[in-house]
């Protein structure tokens, strides 16, 4: 570039240079000043007529020190010796003056601008920058800034810190980063902010890998403050998985609520029936012991419902006695030592008679000849498991045969209980063992019961630390194992 304003400059030239607003100074390579206009004066505060001619070095400008002179001499030196100087700015007095050297083979031409103003506004601009990331990056929220064509423009850390690998998240795609996708998601609440102006929210899965496993989306609209037209959208995203766990659980727990509230009821409308049976028995025929002309062969029979009567509502209150304890966690553990072969064997021995009395066989069976196997667990618990297994068996056999087969491995027993009976349909094995559901099953298989026993032994093999699990097909009849440690 070329540019020669001497002393004698066109007047004309001179005059059009007197009327802009930025400062023209030309200095000749060896110091002296060539040219200055009007705008000089009021940016130095140095008059014209006193700054023509002199030397650059020599020169002091009243509203800045001599950094000034000195900053415009080395430029000069910097253009003699065939070096371009760079534009720089000097800052006195609460003025800002930006300089910027232009240098050809005999001069170099001075730009002055006051931006003060200019860096007054940026510095405005950066104290709000500043204000505002210091409040986003507060949020316990994730925010992100996105331009009306979805390209991302700000993030603040909490939303780095879950899409990010290390990598600057600003310029790219929101679906490219927040859904790994190469194309725009629908249904999507920011398109739907973009195209209605209008605040948009939406629950949507959170970010993969991550442990935040669903998030609260708001979109809100950015306008443009002339137009008024949508020119991208502030998205912030809540964390909201606790919660998400919160309402699935109280889900979970209002439906077991009224899942129990209605076995329970079914339950003691059972309850009115298994304890009135019994009781109409046992008040019944003791009316009929009554009769003077009853036979001795008439008065054993009627005896023996009375008695059976008796047992049937015995084992009902036992069992809610059992479960009572088993709800209020009142239960103990008692161990000692015991004959394994003569528990089953009593168990075995209580259960024939009505085995048999149904035309079905119960058989017994274990893996060793030695009928002193000794255990040490919980005996009254350890019957009871049994006994209810059993007792389910021989209800739901109408033919075939009851096996109760056990053995004992280290310092484990195993028990089990097969049975050729109806068998249990795949979509009712998973709640057999809950509390009051014999009372809730259909007529078709509902057979006289509190529907308690299996309740009271899953839980009972729990509280002994063991395991219980069923093999079952409906028709084919079914096979309980417990697995229980022993010492």
């Amino acid at each position: 570039m070329s540019i020669s304003f001497g002393l004698n400059a066109n007047l004309l030239y001179s005059d059009v240079l007197d009327l802009i607003s930025e400062g023209i100074c030309q200095v000749s390579l060896d110091g002296k000043i060539l040219y200055v206009n009007r705008a000089v004066e009021e940016l130095t505060g140095a008059r014209k007529e006193d700054i023509a001619g002199r030397n650059i070095s020599e020169l002091k400008f009243p509203d800045f020190s001599e950094q000034c002179s000195q900053r415009l001499s080395s430029a000069v030196k910097l253009a003699e010796a065939g070096k371009t100087a760079e534009p720089f700015t000097l800052s006195e007095k609460g003025s800002t003056l930006s300089v910027s050297p232009v240098t050809d083979t005999t001069a170099v031409v001075f730009i002055l601008r006051n931006i003060t103003e200019k860096m007054h506004i940026q510095g405005l601009l950066k104290e709000k920058r500043q204000l505002l990331d210091g409040v986003f990056e507060s949020i316990q929220d994730g925010v992100s800034v996105l331009s009306e064509d979805l390209n991302i423009r700000y993030v603040n850390v909490v939303m780095n810190n879950w899409y990010s690998s290390n990598l600057p998240l600003e310029g790219k795609k929101c679906y490219e980063v927040y859904h790994n996708r190469n194309e725009v998601c629908y249904p999507c609440p920011t398109i739907r902010c973009l195209k209605t102006g209008k605040t948009e929210k939406d629950v949507i899965p959170g970010p993969s890998g991550s442990h935040v496993e669903w998030i609260e989306l708001f979109s809100y609209p950015i306008r443009d403050s002339s137009t008024g037209k949508v020119s991208g959208v502030v998205e912030f995203v809540r964390d909201i998985t606790e919660r998400k766990k919160m309402e699935l659980e109280l889900v979970r727990a209002k439906e077991k609520a009224e899942e129990s509230d209605r076995l329970k009821s079914a339950f003691l409308a059972n309850m009115s029936h298994e304890i009135r049976t019994p009781m109409n028995g046992i008040l019944g025929f003791a009316e009929l012991l009554k009769e003077p002309e009853l036979s001795g062969e008439r008065q054993n029979y009627y005896i023996d419902i009375i008695e059976k009567s008796g047992q049937r509502m015995l084992g009902v209150i036992n069992d809610i006695i059992d479960i009572s304890k088993i709800e209020s966690g009142e239960i103990k553990i008692s161990k000692k030592e015991l004959n394994l072969y003569e528990v089953v064997k009593d168990v075995y021995d209580f259960f024939k008679p009505e085995a048999e009395a149904k035309g079905i066989s119960l058989l017994m069976n274990d893996r060793t000849d030695d009928p002193e196997i000794l255990i040490t667990t919980d005996g009254d618990k350890f019957y009871s498991i049994l006994a209810n297994l059993v007792k389910n068996a021989v209800k739901y056999t109408d033919d075939g045969f009851v096996r109760i087969g056990f053995y004992r491995k280290g310092n484990t027993v195993e028990l089990f209980v097969r049975d050729t009976g109806i068998g249990i349909s795949e979509d009712r094995q998973q709640v057999i063992f809950r509390r009051f559901v014999q009372a809730d099953i259909s007529d078709r298989t509902a057979r006289p019961g509190a529907g308690l026993g299996l309740a009271i032994a899953r839980a009972y093999v729990e509280i002994l630390g063991g395991d219980i699990r069923l093999e079952s097909k409906e028709g084919e009849g079914s096979t309980f194992s417990v697995i229980l440690p022993v010492s």
